[in-house]
């Protein structure tokens, strides 16, 4: 009779190496292929990306064109507004006018050539004019003038009101200075007076 002795022992057998060259060749494939997959991953990604700014930025540049085209529609629209305020200015600025014109408010209507052919008239020697200023608002009439002697000048102003037109003033200021002319003595008068006399 024979027994048979288990002579195995898990134990007793070589080790083995836990890195082999068939598992660094798998583990080196596998690493390679999930790189793949993600660089694959992130292109797609950054495709997408690019696509989606590229259609952002084409439809940024459509809304400005459309803006644009609102705003250059608009703007004949601004122009004929601001056609309009003129004219109603304008309007405004003539009702003004013919209201001044209907109340009178622009002095003699009937013009000043008749105090200047009445001063005209009126010439003394030793007395002469350098200037005449009818104010159209108040109807005030300055005379302006120079004369060889101061006696000359109250001649002259009474020579004034023998005339039709400016009777009934009353001369609000006189101003008499000595000064020469050419060597001479000389007076220099300014003449004012408000005008009340018929127009």
């Amino acid at each position: 009779m024979s027994q048979l002795i288990n002579l195995f022992n898990p134990h007793l057998l070589p080790p083995r190496p836990l890195l082999t060259f068939r598992k660094l060749l798998w583990t080196a494939l596998l690493v390679m292929g999930l790189g793949t997959i993600g660089f694959g991953f992130l292109y797609v990604q950054e495709s997408r990306m690019e696509l989606n700014l590229d259609s952002a930025k084409a439809q940024l540049s459509a809304k400005k064109r459309l803006l644009e085209a609102r705003r250059q529609a608009q703007a004949p629209n601004n122009a004929f507004e601001k056609l309009l305020m003129e004219a109603k200015a304008e309007l405004d600025r003539q009702k003004r006018l013919d209201a001044i014109i209907n109340n009178a408010r622009l002095g003699d209507r009937q013009g000043y050539s008749r105090y200047l052919t009445a001063i005209a008239r009126r010439s003394l020697s030793g007395v002469w004019l350098t200037g005449i200023d009818i104010r159209a608002q108040n109807d005030g009439l300055t005379l302006i003038g120079k004369a060889l002697s101061p006696k000359f000048v109250p001649e002259y102003i009474g020579s004034l009101e023998s005339e039709t037109v400016l009777q009934g003033k009353q001369f609000s200021t006189l101003e008499v200075k000595a000064s020469t002319y050419k060597g001479y003595d000389i007076v220099k008068f300014n003449l004012h007076s408000s005008i009340e006399g018929s127009k």
